[in-house]
């Protein structure tokens, strides 16, 4: 009878310790309020507030012998509810440390062919960045590390001059100023729920998102307690 018993115990500790290990390993999101982008020196300045997302480490005890897992893929949902007509807005978050999806085109030379012999310098192609949809996948998903500091994630930005604020997101290259039509919000208030996946794993927070005046400073993101 003790002998079946230790070998009970000695198949459930076989089997507990590592999954034990493996669910305290498991990536944890938190999603907080981030630092604005605030652009002075250029005509107009303009803002852009953001949230941060991390992946936190192990503390204490655990911290000592254990590394949490990288949170793999993770993507950001994020939605607009305006409080005054409950009308909503969603796009995926653009992780700002991701590469812009932009290209370098080279165009054609624009002087004379007989020119450009005499001035080899003059039939240099112009370059200009284009918007590259292929580039859309690797800025919508990171990989985060166990790190306090976490990454930043867009939300919407606002010019001096309009009275709109727009959500800001990767296909946000593709429109002049980055102001795509379609993430425009035009209210004063908006409820901003911001939604973290990583596998199986989810993290969700509200902020309130201010949008008053015509100035870039009139945006403004908090959260919400």
């Amino acid at each position: 009878m003790t002998g079946t018993l230790l070998a009970v115990i000695g198949i459930v500790l076989a089997l507990g310790v590592p999954l034990f290990v493996e669910w305290t390993r498991r990536p944890k999101l938190i999603v907080e309020r981030g630092d604005d982008a605030n652009q002075r020196d250029v005509d107009p300045p303009w803002r852009i507030v953001h949230v941060k997302i991390a992946n936190l480490p192990l503390r204490g005890l655990l911290g000592q012998w254990l590394l949490r897992n990288p949170a793999t893929a993770c993507r950001v949902a994020i939605t607009f509810k305006s409080t005054s007509d409950a009308s909503e807005i969603e796009m995926a978050g653009r992780w700002s440390g991701s590469p812009e999806p932009l290209s370098l085109v080279p165009l054609p030379p624009r002087v004379p062919i007989a020119y450009a012999k005499v001035h080899p310098q003059a039939g240099v192609p112009d370059i200009q960045w284009y918007f590259d949809h292929t580039k859309l996948p690797e800025s919508l998903r990171t990989d985060l590390s166990a790190d306090v500091d976490g990454e930043a994630v867009a939300v919407a930005i606002k010019r001096k001059g309009e009275d709109s604020a727009f959500g800001f997101t990767s296909a946000s290259y593709a429109f002049p100023d980055f102001c795509s039509p379609a993430l425009e919000l035009p209210d004063e208030e908006y409820l901003v729920t911001v939604e973290a996946f990583a596998g199986g794993i989810r993290k969700a927070c509200q902020f309130r998102l201010q949008n008053t005046g015509s100035a870039e400073t009139g945006l403004r993101l908090e959260q919400v307690a």
